[in-house]
C-alpha cells in the first residue's frame, strides 16, 4: 500500500545564488526530484522549502511535479522549537478532525 500522506522532517536549504531551495538529507542536497513518487499530500517540516518572490527552484514545486496533490512548506526560517509545536499540533488537530469524521459517519449510518 501507498501513503496518502508524507512527512519529511529535514533541514531545508536556501542558495540565493543557484536561486533553489531544497532539503538537506545527509551530504546532499535534495530537490525532492530524486524521492521517488509522492503521496498526495506531502508536509515539509523543514525551513525555506517553498521560498518566493525571485522564482527559485524549489522542492516544494518540484514534489508537485512528482505527483503530490498538496505541499505544506515555509517560506522563510523557522525555529526548531516553535516548528515542532506547530508540527504536534496541526497532527493532534487533524487526528481529532478525522475523529470527528468518523464518528459523524458511524451516526448518519445508524440513523
Amino acid at each position: 500500500n501507498r501513503p496518502d500522506v508524507v512527512v519529511l522532517s529535514a533541514h531545508g536549504v536556501y542558495d540565493a545564488d543557484a536561486n533553489m531551495a531544497g532539503l538537506a538529507i545527509g551530504d546532499e542536497v535534495s530537490l525532492g526530484d530524486d524521492l521517488g513518487p509522492m503521496p498526495p499530500v506531502v508536509i515539509l517540516s523543514s525551513c525555506h522549502s517553498g521560498p518566493r518572490g525571485a522564482g527559485p527552484v524549489a522542492v516544494a514545486d518540484l514534489l508537485l511535479r512528482a505527483g503530490a496533490r498538496a505541499v505544506l512548506s515555509t517560506l522563510v526560517p523557522v525555529g526548531v522549537l516553535p516548528n515542532s509545536t506547530f508540527m504536534t499540533r496541526l497532527l493532534v488537530y487533524l487526528r481529532d478532525l478525522w475523529h470527528r469524521v468518523e464518528t459523524n459517519t458511524v451516526i448518519m449510518d445508524i440513523l
